[in-house]
């Protein structure tokens, strides 16, 4: 008589695993690569709402 291996939910334990430990390793360098460009994100996005302003003001003052 033959027992079921084990084999099977070894594997698959060690893919989720693997996939738990590459997922936190990406979650960890995207956080980390956000934290070093925030304040170049946070220029830009002013940057933007500034210009976005100043083109509003311009069409409104235009009279569309």
């Amino acid at each position: 008589m033959t027992t079921p291996g084990s084999s099977g939910w070894r594997k698959s334990l060690t893919g989720a695993a693997f996939t738990l430990l590459v997922s936190t390793f990406a979650i960890y360098m995207a956080i980390r690569l956000i934290e070093a460009m925030l304040p170049v994100l946070i220029a830009v996005g002013l940057a933007a709402a500034i210009v976005y302003v100043l083109r509003l003001i311009h069409r409104r003052r235009q009279g569309w």
